[in-house]
Parts: C-alpha cells; structure tokens; sequence
C-alpha cells in the first residue's frame, strides 16, 4: 500500500494512526488483548513434571534457590522471582504461572517498540498483534518455567540496543547493561545473544556502512565490559561445575 494515497490517509486518520493519542489507542487495545489470553483459564491446569521442580524449588525460599545456584549453576533470577512469589501469595497454579504471564504481556510492548524503533508504528502493531495471539507464546506464558521471562529480558535487551546505538546515549546503554545481565541470569543462553549483539555493533564498523563516532565505540565496549563482569559470577560457578562434572554448564532447571 502507497502511504501517500487519499484512501491510506483517509485509514489512518480514521483509526487515528496520525495523532499521538491514536498511536497508543491500538498498541493498547492489542496488550489487552494478549493479557486476557494469557490470563485466561490460568490456573485451570495442574502442574506437570517440570513446573513442580519449579515449585519445590521456589517454595523452599530463597537460601534453597542459592544454593541451587551454586550447586549447579541454575542462573536464579526467574527461581527467585518465584520464590518471593509463593512466599507472599501462595503456592497456587495462578500464584505460580503469574509471573511467565506477565512476562509475555510484557513481551507484546516490547515486540510493539521494537517493530517502531527499527521501522515504523504500523510494524511495531503487526508484529505485536502477531505475538500476542501466538499460540506458541501464550502456552509459554502460561508455563511455570523460564522461558517467558527470559524472552521478555531478551526484547529488552534487543530494545535497549537498538536505540541506544541509534541514539548514542550513555543512559540507554546503562539500561541495556542491566536488562542484559537480568536476561543473561534468566537462562544462559543469553550468552549468544550478547555474542549476536556484539558482532552486529562490529558489523556496523565496516568501512562505509555506519559512521560512528569515537565516543560511541568505546561507551559499546565500556558497556560490554560491564555485562562480563556482571555475568562472572555466573561463569564462575557454571566453570567450576563443569569441569568438577557435578552439572553441565547449559543445564536447564
């Protein structure tokens, strides 16, 4: 479709695209949409196998999640969430799986600012939209597991990144650092995604593709040297029990 046609025009105004408050009125309307999905029926299933190694994990309070963390090298973040969870509220399915809800709510916006970022509002609503009537992902944000907070820590590291290269702002490359530890300390293969980051930002160093000015590279690499110190605790103890052979160093909960 042509932008620049009278009836695209006509579409967008109508659906009020071109105003700022009509630019919030559908990406909103789609978050309502996938929460009430997600929400739906939450706790109508009982736990399977892998959720109740979730439960016995979180329920046994947060000195059981460390030394889970220590003894096997389980990044904890997603454990410990859960864990002040059913300490406050239960140890419910809804309580439990509440978490993984709100993280693939939280994963629509950030699909939605995204998609705007990199190209423009109506990208960011498709895919949003898509996200949140995925099948896929509303299983996953119904499961008491990791894998709905750790894509949500994934997107906010993508979002963080993008912009902040785009930007060139300091402030959005500190944020990028903690949503890329959180992400990293979700599950451990966040590790690739930082190693995708990172030869995306070189890959944009190639001579006449992007120029980049001096501050920039070295607030990347300051940032970069931020997140490996900040992940080194989980590399410690992960090395330590693969080499000992008491765990594998990708190992799931």
């Amino acid at each position: 479709w042509n932008c620049d046609t009278r009836m695209m025009k006509k579409c967008k105004a109508v659906l009020g695209l071109e105003s700022r408050m009509g630019s919030l009125i559908l990406p909103t309307l789609v978050i309502f949409v996938g929460a009430a999905l997600r929400f739906y029926d939450l706790g109508a299933e009982s736990y399977w196998f892998d959720e109740v190694i979730t439960l016995n994990t979180a329920q046994s309070g947060l000195s059981h999640v460390s030394s889970a963390f220590l003894r096997s090298g389980k990044p904890p973040l997603y454990l410990a969430a859960v864990s002040l969870l059913v300490q406050v509220l239960g140890t419910s399915e809804t309580v439990v799986r509440f978490l993984s809800a709100f993280a693939g709510i939280f994963s629509i916006a950030a699909v939605y600012a995204i998609g705007r970022s990199l190209f423009e509002p109506r990208v960011g609503l498709v895919s949003a939209a898509l996200t949140a009537v995925s099948e896929f992902q509303i299983l996953y944000s119904q499961d008491a597991r990791y894998y709905a907070l750790f894509l949500a820590f994934t997107l906010l590291s993508m979002l963080f990144y993008v912009r902040a290269v785009a930007l060139g702002s300091n402030r959005l490359l500190a944020f990028y650092v903690l949503a890329t530890a959180a992400m990293c300390y979700s599950h451990a293969f966040g590790v690739f995604i930082v190693v995708a980051q990172s030869i995306h930002f070189v890959a944009r160093l190639w001579p006449f593709r992007h120029r980049l000015e001096g501050y920039q590279i070295k607030a990347w690499f300051g940032s970069q040297l931020l997140v490996l110190v900040s992940l080194l605790p989980l590399f410690a103890v992960t090395l330590e029990g693969a080499l000992s052979g008491t765990h594998r160093p990708m190992g799931g909960y």
